[in-house]
């Protein structure tokens, strides 16, 4: 992703330089300012690609579409629930899917960047220092009522940002009188047009891309426009031409080097030419359409400057080398998943489908298994596998670790073989997440199946989940929810509620170690449809600590806080008005809901939602 980004930004910097450089070309023939051309152009060059990068961010086209169980109905309603179908990540084999650029690479990019930026604070910092020890040994004088510094050979220019001042070298002021005016009045113009804030300002953008060398040179065309603004100012005033042009090539002769964040009056050779070959340009015949001509030349580069597609980090990135195919489907074994604030009880990815005669396959991983190891990287999550397997050659043999049901305390290692011409992966139905669940019990050591079964059976759990997956549609866009409402089974009615406050009185609250995680969500889905706030409180009140040792599933408890509280925090108590998810009632602190959020480890919101056309 770095080498994307750098090489992204540059090529913006640079057509955007290109387009200010057309501009630049118009604007000399009527002889308006041309420093703001690149100070805007340099903005645009950060900013503008930073928006575009921004506005194409991965995180707003994440997969939304994860199985959940989400109120639908407003308040005071039985609600209704609605399934999301699950995640791309979750659904692909673990086929041609590469980080953007190779790890051994990322970090060290990413460290020299960090290292260019503050190297050139450095830089930065050495300057002030040389010009803060020097200016000990200036002193302080007044010409025509102008206070003003007096250096041995320094100058003349302007120094500071806040504050800033005119230097003038002593050979200066012994010599002629006429070349000491322009000097002043060349100086002056600087610090009534506020150039040193200007120059600071350019600098500083510098230190956000240390290695943008477009934006290096739109630098270097900055200070120039900056001098070539203030000669067209001090001419303005009445200053003889000829006169300007030899103190500029005086000076020049006399002058030492100055600090970086020193505006002088004159700087290289060459710049000195170029500013009196400004001074002495003739205008051309048709202003009008020398102005249209450059501009309609600028405008097509801006227009592809804008155009170029910004790098995302999304897993369907340009494949830039290609990597092992492991040939199985994975989803997170923890429920609540393994990248959130709260740590994970359970570690690993677990399959969820094995590719036939894939490398896995081939190696004897099965349907279920939870891996928690793939060569010397620990899995904590389907994440970590999915990297892992990116960054492995496509011929390469590695050792996978992996559990195999709740009776299998010692992890098996088996060498996967990896081939450079895998299988096709075959055609991939989507399994709802109940499926998952179900490969997760079989793998949890649970303490009471029998209770599991009894709290599935009279939650009517299975009928529920049953009519949602058949009447599912098709997944929606990467940013839309497509809602399939159902109404709770018959079965399911208040007469369960004592038999569940008998079980919570007995045995406590059904946890996912209790019951597992099918037993839990039954055991939720009662409280969720008692419509006894007094007993919602109460459950949610047990919940509580169970939640913070991953106890219990994110979604069951963000939806019974919401029920309970208004406002409500998580955002669950939804609804689909047209096209777009609207909370139902309101939420408490909106601005740092998505945080909250993926602290408890729910799924993003989608932005945009449509209803099943067959609900």
């Amino acid at each position: 992703m770095i080498l994307q980004l750098m090489a992204y930004t540059m090529v913006v910097s640079l057509l955007v330089g290109l387009a200010a450089l057309m501009l630049e070309r118009a604007v000399t023939a009527p002889a308006w300012p041309r420093r703001w051309l690149w100070a805007i152009g340099m903005t645009l060059s950060l900013g503008g690609s930073a928006g575009m990068m921004l506005s194409s961010h991965p995180e707003s086209r994440k997969p939304a579409e994860q199985a959940i169980t989400a109120s639908a109905a407003p308040q005071g309603q039985v609600p209704q629930f609605a399934t999301i179908e699950p995640p791309a990540s979750q659904m692909n084999f673990l086929g041609p899917q590469v980080a953007s650029l190779p790890g051994s690479l990322e970090i060290p990019l990413k460290w020299g960047w960090v290292s260019g930026s503050f190297c050139l604070l450095g830089v930065y910092a050495l300057g002030a220092l040389r010009l803060w020890r020097a200016k000990r040994g200036w002193r302080i004088l007044t010409v025509n009522g102008l206070s003003m510094l007096v250096a041995a050979g320094m100058g003349p220019a302007v120094v500071g940002f806040r504050r800033p001042i005119i230097v003038l070298p002593q050979w200066l002021l012994e010599g002629p009188a006429a070349s000491r005016e322009i000097a002043l009045a060349h100086e002056q113009e600087h610090i009534a047009a506020r150039d040193p804030a200007l120059l600071l300002a350019a600098l500083l953008l510098l230190v956000l891309t240390p290695w943008n060398l477009p934006l290096w040179w739109q630098l270097r065309r900055l200070k120039l426009a900056i001098e070539v603004d203030c000669d067209r100012r001090v001419l303005h005033r009445g200053v003889d031409r000829k006169q300007y042009a030899y103190t500029l090539l005086q000076i020049n002769q006399q002058m030492t080097r100055m600090p970086m964040a020193a505006i002088a009056i004159v700087g290289r050779v060459s710049q000195v030419e170029r500013r009196i070959a400004a001074m002495v340009a003739k205008r051309p015949a048709n202003m009008r359409l020398w102005i249209a001509a450059w501009v309609a030349a600028a405008i097509p580069i801006l227009v592809v400057a804008a155009e170029i597609t910004p790098p995302t980090s999304a897993p369907a990135a340009a494949v830039l080398a290609p990597h092992a195919v492991l040939g199985i489907g994975v989803a997170d074994f923890d429920i609540n998943g393994a990248a959130r604030a709260i740590a994970a009880h359970h570690t690993g990815a677990i399959v969820t489908q094995v590719q036939p005669g894939g490398a896995a396959d081939r190696a004897g991983i099965k349907r279920g298994d939870v891996i928690r190891s793939f060569g010397n990287t620990a899995i904590s999550g389907m994440t970590d596998l999915i990297t892992a397997v990116a960054h492995t050659a496509p011929d390469a043999g590695v050792s996978i670790t992996y559990l195999r049901g709740p009776a299998m305390q010692t992890p098996t290692a088996v060498t996967v073989h990896f081939s450079p011409s895998p299988p096709v992966s075959p055609e991939f139905k989507v399994i709802d997440a109940s499926d998952w669940d179900t490969l997760r019990d079989a793998s949890l050591p649970i303490q009471n199946p029998q209770l599991r079964a009894e709290l599935i059976r009279i939650s009517g759990l299975d009928q529920l989940q049953a009519a949602l997956h058949g009447r599912a549609g098709t997944p929606g866009s990467p940013d839309t929810a497509v809602i399939t409402p159902s109404p709770l089974p018959a079965g399911l009615s208040a007469v369960n509620v004592p038999r569940l406050k008998a079980i919570i009185a007995q045995y406590g609250w059904p946890s996912v170690s209790m019951v597992g995680v099918r037993g839990a969500n039954a055991a939720a889905m009662i409280v969720f449809t008692s419509k006894n706030p007094a007993f919602m409180a109460e459950a949610l009140a047990r919940m509580e600590p169970l939640i913070r040792r991953d106890d219990v599933s994110a979604n069951d408890y963000a939806l019974l806080y919401d029920m309970v509280h208004t406002p409500q925090r998580f955002g669950t108590e939804i609804r689909c008005e047209n096209g777009t998810l609207t909370p139902s009632k309101p939420i408490e602190d909106p601005a740092h809901l998505d945080e909250r959020r993926k602290a408890l480890g729910l799924m993003e919101r989608p932005k945009f939602c449509r209803m099943d056309s067959r609900s």
